[in-house]
């Protein structure tokens, strides 16, 4: 292996810093990812660029249109004439996240949702974690079956907040007991087949036989999922008056 080969290949996928986030539900601040290498034309001629500053990209620029509803997007950098620049897609990156699928002229930098709006849902990342920051706003979903029965949720039913190759995901959860019986609220990760370990990831008991309502607000609970990015709910007793609402908070891989 020669020196330059083995530098290249060390180097394939670098970004030195990751970390990009979105207030304003329309341009990512992509702060300086220091050195980036890539081709250009699908050469195998490999490109060095030193990114020191931070770049604001208006992501229905990059992506050349209006931003569809409940779209995830990925946004890669690329050589654009001697300069870094961006471009945001409908693809998604290899198997590393490191490029574009197939094409090394883009390197991969993040990943965004819209919402039913057409707007980026507000995030940070750092690395590989992400976290939305405004969880209230993001899609609900109802988890009120009861009966000590483990219950599937698909937290993408409605918009595609956790992206295919996410193993850990971040809940935010609220509660509700207006019966005069304290009852049991478990999470676990769907996918368990090790035999003698079926239990929850995360319990909580709830409830006020004295004032006969009780409610709690649970901002991050980190929880781990298969490749379905599916997870299971239950309630020990659950019937009336057992209400449980749920937001994606982040995830990360």
């Amino acid at each position: 292996m020669s020196g330059v080969l083995g530098l290249r290949l060390a180097t394939y996928g670098r970004r030195a810093n990751v970390h990009c986030s979105c207030i304003n539900g329309t341009d990512i601040v992509v702060d300086a990812l220091g050195s980036v290498i890539l081709t250009t034309g699908g050469a195998t001629s490999w490109i060095s660029f030193l990114n020191s500053t931070a770049q604001t990209v208006v992501a229905a620029t990059a992506f050349g249109a209006a931003l569809g509803n409940n779209t995830r997007y990925y946004l890669y950098a690329y050589n654009n004439a001697g300069a870094l620049d961006f471009i945001a897609t409908t693809t998604a990156p290899n198997a590393s996240r490191s490029y574009e699928n197939g094409n090394t002229d883009r390197i991969y930098v993040t990943t965004f949702v819209t919402s039913g709006a057409g707007v980026i849902v507000p995030y940070v990342q750092d690395a590989q974690g992400v976290r939305y920051t405004t969880v209230g706003s993001n899609p609900t979903f109802g988890m009120n079956t009861g009966g000590a029965v483990w219950t599937d949720v698909n937290p993408n039913a409605v918009t595609p907040m956790v992206p295919s190759w996410a193993r850990s995901i971040a809940l935010s959860v609220i509660l509700l007991n207006t019966s005069a019986v304290n009852d049991d609220f478990s999470l676990r990760a769907k996918g368990i087949t090790a035999v003698g370990y079926t239990g929850a990831s995360w319990a909580v008991q709830f409830g006020d036989v004295t004032l006969n309502s009780s409610s709690l607000y649970i901002p991050y609970i980190p929880l781990c999922t298969d490749t379905s990015q599916t997870f299971q709910y239950q309630w020990s007793t659950g019937g009336v008056g057992r209400i449980a609402a749920g937001f994606v908070a982040g995830w990360s891989y």
